[in-house]
């Protein structure tokens, strides 16, 4: 049987998801390695970071809000930054 045309759709959010998460493990890796514990985990607490994992998860599981909510929590931050 053929998949239905949101299926395909719904499938390749999910493997963006799957990367972001993977890419999020992977980073987090390399801080931790390159600037140990105490550091590393600071870094992988940046609002950047965990919206990461927000739209990774959000994509996995189908559920538009988280990765919205990962949108508005980066923006917001960067748009006062640059003020």
């Amino acid at each position: 049987m053929a998949a239905k045309a949101g299926q395909s759709t719904l499938n390749a959010w999910k493997g963006v998801g799957i990367f972001l998460l993977v890419y999020y493990a992977a980073s987090e890796h390399v801080l931790l390695q390159e600037y140990g514990p105490q550091v590393g985990a600071y870094q992988g607490l940046w609002i950047c970071s965990v919206s990461i994992l927000l739209s990774g998860f959000g994509m996995l599981f189908n559920r538009p809000t988280a990765c919205g909510a990962g949108l508005i929590a980066v923006s917001t931050g960067h748009f006062f930054w640059t003020i």
